[in-house]
């Protein structure tokens, strides 16, 4: 019999309450200033960034991020995202966002245990 996703979620984590949208607005504009979009949250286990602007915007880790110093996300709907299966701790991090030129909208959401 296969398993819903509640309980692939509960077999995995080993609980079923993990929250999503941890920004109630889930929006957050990038400018040619960087901007912390989620701080250090040892529980994040997984977050996902998609660019809603005409104009790519850069994530990193750092509020070093820039042009050369962090991931690029394409304009018009290109994405970012992490999980850590994957990619060790790097969803618990915080990540900061900046455009290289005007403004950009971005959406963004992240999972993580609240147990």
């Amino acid at each position: 019999m296969a398993l819903t996703v509640q309980e692939l979620i509960q077999e995995h984590y080993g609980t079923d309450n993990i929250f999503t949208l941890r920004n109630p607005e889930g929006i957050v504009t990038a400018s040619t200033t960087a901007a912390q979009i989620v701080k250090n949250n040892p529980n994040r286990v997984a977050m996902i960034v998609v660019n809603l602007s005409d104009v790519p915007i850069y994530l990193n880790n750092s509020s070093t991020v820039s042009s050369t110093n962090g991931f690029r996300i394409s304009s018009n709907g290109g994405s970012f995202f992490i999980e850590w299966r994957l990619d060790g701790a790097q969803p618990s991090r915080e990540w900061w966002v900046v455009s290289s030129s005007g403004s950009g909208k971005s959406i963004f959401t992240d999972a993580y245990l609240t147990q």
